[in-house]
């Protein structure tokens, strides 16, 4: 049996962590050139600007362990819901840290859960990026499968 004795990084209590993550989310928030306000104690919200115009609103809550970022991305599908979902699931397969989720009434959703210490302005910049990217990059495709009868016929896929 090792008597050695744990490295400070795991001696962090879940307060400790969560509150040096809120600080540098905090900070990196103020330094940003988008709209964002401190929800609550441990809730942020954020508006980035997309590339088609469109703005793309990220909720980040810290959890005791984890931050998790969401991002409303669009309303259930009305048509071709399953070629949707497989095509939202093949596009996770080329994600990093951001996902396709769906909710209970199957609305869209981008999110990314980061544990609390690997938040850096690095971490933060790379993953907020990737949620604008996505958004703007898969947003007319799969707003065009999934509303199909709204937008007329999609390119198949």
């Amino acid at each position: 049996m090792s008597t050695s004795r744990p490295t400070a990084t795991l001696r962090r209590t879940p307060r400790r962590l969560s509150e040096q993550a809120l600080r540098a989310i905090e900070g990196y928030l103020k330094a940003l050139p988008a709209e964002s306000s401190r929800v609550s104690a441990r809730e942020f919200g954020l508006r980035l600007e997309g590339s088609s115009g469109q703005s793309i609103n990220v909720h980040i809550e810290v959890g005791d362990y984890t931050a998790t970022f969401e991002s409303f991305f669009m309303r259930a599908p009305k048509d071709n819901i399953p070629e949707t979902h497989r095509l939202m699931l093949r596009k996770n397969l080329e994600m990093q840290a951001v996902r396709f989720c769906i909710d209970d009434f199957g609305d869209i959703f981008l999110k990314a859960d980061v544990p609390l210490r690997q938040i850096t302005t690095e971490v933060l910049d790379t993953l907020l990026g990737q949620m604008q990217q996505h958004s703007d990059r898969n947003w007319p495709v799969i707003l065009k499968l999934g509303w199909e009868s709204e937008m007329g016929p999609a390119d198949k896929m």
